[in-house]
């Protein structure tokens, strides 16, 4: 502002353009810069000074009056050379806009800054991912139990051949279905084929068999088992 109230309008706005490139937007540059411009438009166009009106010569030995300046060239001058009060109230509130975008520019980067190491520090001390134990594998000799075992004989008695039977020459074989009991023992006799007279004679051989009992997910239950007596191709 100072260089525009000097005249100097060229380098006033070289000034001011250079400050608009570092605080692009700034209303209060722009209209110094429109001061600057409009300054260098006038110093070129301007007109120059009419010249002084000539005295008229008097015949009469007086000192000549000089010719007084008009009224329409008065205004102007003393508006020349008076002394600029805006420049007093501009260049404080520039400086002052100077200080706050240059405190408020220094905020923002030294935030982004801050953020940026608080970023590079926490990616630092990031810790390792944890992998999940792997389970120990069963030991070999472990077995799961089977989910069913049949009755195993313990005791078997054979049964005997009926008399009658042998008399009309009647042979085997009969299958019987028996249900063993959780204590071993039989619990009932179903005949599914063969004679009725050598039925009978197995029926009574196998009342007295035993069995360990038979077993379903590991605990003993009653199992039914097939039976073939008198059966000579088993021999």
């Amino acid at each position: 502002m100072k260089l525009i109230v000097q005249r100097q309008f060229a380098q006033a706005a070289e000034l001011i353009r250079n400050l608009i490139n570092l605080f692009p937007g700034d209303p209060m540059l722009q209209r110094d810069l429109q001061m600057a411009e409009a300054g260098l438009v006038r110093a070129d166009v301007q007109e120059p000074e009419p010249a002084p009106k000539p005295v008229a010569v008097v015949p009469i030995e007086e000192p000549a009056k000089p010719v007084p300046l008009m009224m329409s060239d008065a205004p102007r001058m003393e508006t020349l050379h008076r002394p600029g009060i805006l420049p007093y109230v501009l260049w404080p509130v520039l400086g002052a806009s100077i200080i706050v975008f240059a405190l408020t520019s220094g905020g923002t980067i030294w935030n982004l800054f801050h953020r940026g190491a608080e970023a590079a520090a926490a990616t630092s001390v990031q810790p390792a991912p944890q992998t999940a134990p792997k389970p120990a594998p069963a030991p070999a000799s472990a077995v799961a139990p089977s989910p069913f075992q049949e009755p195993k004989p313990i005791s078997q008695p054979a049964p005997e051949m009926p008399a009658a039977a042998v008399q009309r020459g009647i042979k085997g074989p009969v299958t019987l279905e028996a249900t063993v009991s959780p204590k071993g023992t039989i619990m009932q006799i179903k005949t599914l084929s063969g004679n009725p007279i050598l039925a009978d004679a197995a029926r009574a051989a196998v009342w007295r068999w035993r069995y360990e009992p038979g077993r379903r997910n590991g605990h003993v239950a009653a199992v039914k088992v097939q039976i073939r007596l008198f059966d000579e191709t088993a021999r």
